[in-house]
């Protein structure tokens, strides 16, 4: 064999070998692309993530607990803001209503109350019966 015949079968020896990991390499990458598999590392990396954040969070919950308590005071208040905000709107017209009915049942009531006799001196209730026993 000539030099060149041996360049030549080396060149296509170094080309079958590009060809070939070529090959494997878009495999690999159709592989690592497909939805499954996507899916698949998604939710790992997901789960890996809350699971770091609820160490990280319960560790400062157990370093600072009133701090922690501010925050989710906090939290839950821009939360909750406005159902709060309908629910007291909501029992100020209930306040309303039974602040009214007391007040209809002490007037109905109250002058029952008013026309029995006070207590007399030495704390002694007056005798009901005295008439009676006459």
């Amino acid at each position: 064999m000539t030099a060149r015949n041996h360049t030549v079968m080396e060149a296509r020896r170094r080309a079958d070998a590009a060809r070939i990991a070529f090959r494997a390499a878009s495999i690999s990458a159709r592989e690592r692309i497909a939805p499954g598999r996507l899916k698949e590392d998604a939710v790992v990396a997901v789960t890996n993530r809350l699971n770091e954040t609820r160490s990280a969070s319960v560790a400062l919950v157990k370093r600072r607990p009133v701090l922690s308590v501010l925050i989710g005071g906090t939290l839950a208040a821009l939360l909750f803001w406005r159902p709060v905000i309908a629910l007291s709107r909501g029992s100020g017209k209930l306040a309303r209503t039974v602040r009214d009915r007391i007040e209809q049942w002490r007037m109905t009531h109250g002058n029952a109350q008013q026309e029995q006799p006070a207590e007399q001196e030495g704390g002694e209730q007056p005798d009901q019966h005295a008439q009676e026993r006459v």
